[in-house]
């Protein structure tokens, strides 16, 4: 196991204020939805997560019917004691289009808020830095935007609702790895009891962790049983796609540039 904790002499010309707002947001929408009841949280992921069904909605314009299978110690109309039941999104093209969205500002706990928090002030401030405050806001929301709709490519049919930075991180770091191949990235390294940190390239960095996400993401296919099967539910496309499409922007501003 892998943790970046630090980057070598890495200098900054201005301020990372779209970084450190992101941060602060984050924090606290996690910190307001702690105060909800379990069947609210639910709900909150529902209707504004995304669920790539919807995108598939799009193109039938009909309600979508999904069956959940979710504990519960509630129940309502739509879910029974034991959290199953029938859950009918409307046909509502702005409300499936702004998830792809909303669902970057949910996160499932306090692993997956820090985590992402964390990639996001390490790597964020250096491309940030070189993109401008107006130019990472676009990015960020493209990165996360596209990332969503890899899931939905990968799985266009799932009901499952996706939440979470991740995707606008891993373009990110995408983007990071174009931009400073080379920096020395200061890295915990885990093996059973025993640990070390080394120094490691960007680029070899990004890129296991990067294969790390494909490993992963094959799994989830009915085919991908000599993959990695994860147990948690973990949006490896949104990864995938997060960093995919962060590599392809930043590789054109920089041909832009250059031109």
């Amino acid at each position: 196991m892998f943790f970046p904790f630090a980057i070598e002499n890495l200098r900054l010309k201005r301020f990372p204020f779209v970084t450190w707002a992101f941060l602060l947001i984050h924090g606290i929408l996690f910190w307001e939805t702690l105060s909800l009841t379990p069947l609210e949280r639910q709900w909150l992921v529902w209707r504004y997560g995304f669920t790539p069904a919807r995108i598939t909605q799009l193109s039938s314009g009909k309600p979508l019917e999904i069956v959940l299978e979710m504990p519960s110690q509630e129940s309502t109309p739509r879910l029974d004691s034991g959290g199953r039941g029938k859950l009918t999104f409307p046909y509502d093209p702005r409300g499936i289009l702004f998830s792809c969205v909303s669902y970057m500002f949910l996160h499932a706990g306090w692993f997956h808020l820090l985590g992402n928090l964390w990639f996001l002030w390490l790597f964020g401030r250096a491309v940030e830095d070189r993109l401008g405050h107006s130019g990472f806001l676009l990015f960020y929301f493209a990165g996360g935007i596209l990332a969503a709709l890899a899931q939905w490519l990968a799985f266009p049919e799932s009901g499952t609702p996706v939440v979470g930075a991740s995707g606008a991180i891993a373009a990110i770091l995408g983007a990071f790895m174009v931009l400073m191949p080379r920096a020395e990235v200061k890295t915990l390294v885990f093996l059973l009891v025993y640990f070390t940190d080394i120094e490691l390239p960007a680029f070899v960095l990004l890129t296991f962790w990067f294969l790390a996400q494909i490993f992963s993401g094959l799994g989830d296919f009915p085919w991908g049983t000599i993959f990695h099967r994860s147990v948690a539910p973990v949006a490896w496309w949104v990864h995938i796609g997060g960093f995919v499409a962060g590599l392809w922007i930043m590789l054109g501003i920089e041909k832009i540039k250059d031109s």
